[in-house]
């Protein structure tokens, strides 16, 4: 009995099907693609079949107690999805309940900028120094200069009774 060879493909919705692609090439795409398919169905269920990763975990609300004291916020996420915008718009729906630090920088401090309210000014050295003492929730350097947001000014935000939301840009 001879076996029967599957019917051939139709390419009716290629411009030109001979446009230079071999025929093997044409045809053999999606035998490889099934192929991968089969061996990673086998891959996943042959060795890994008592590994079950979660694919949900439930998320429970936050309910802090009025004892306990408010906790960090980290915003994070890639350039233009909106993290400061979300930080802007937290500070103006509650100003006593939101707050942001000061940071650290160790650029200097333009004409319009104020010591203490835009940023921290220290040298090099100290920051360098700050770093190794780990007084720094965060740090990074950016154009030859460092800038982080140190652990003391998180502590003070938070013991005003404030929620203390921390911006934080991966590179």
């Amino acid at each position: 009995m001879k076996k029967r060879r599957p019917a051939k493909p139709d390419h009716s919705c290629m411009a030109d099907a001979g446009s230079g692609l071999r025929r093997s090439f044409r045809l053999g795409r999606k035998s490889s693609w099934a192929r991968e398919a089969a061996r990673s169905r086998s891959w996943s269920t042959g060795v890994h079949s008592s590994v079950r990763p979660p694919t949900y975990k439930q998320v429970t609300p936050y309910h802090r107690d009025p004892k306990d004291p408010h906790r960090l916020v980290v915003l994070v996420g890639p350039s233009g999805v909106g993290v400061n915008e979300l930080k802007r718009r937290l500070l103006l729906s509650d100003p006593d309940h939101y707050g942001v630090t000061v940071p650290h920088t160790t650029r200097e401090k333009k004409r319009q900028e104020n010591e203490g309210v835009d940023y921290n000014f220290v040298s090099i050295s100290m920051f360098e120094e700050d770093i190794l003492n780990q007084r720094f929730v965060e740090y990074g350097r950016y154009s030859g200069h460092y800038y982080g947001t140190s652990v003391d000014s998180v502590h003070k935000l938070m013991a005003e009774g404030k929620v203390c939301l921390l911006c934080v840009h991966p590179t």
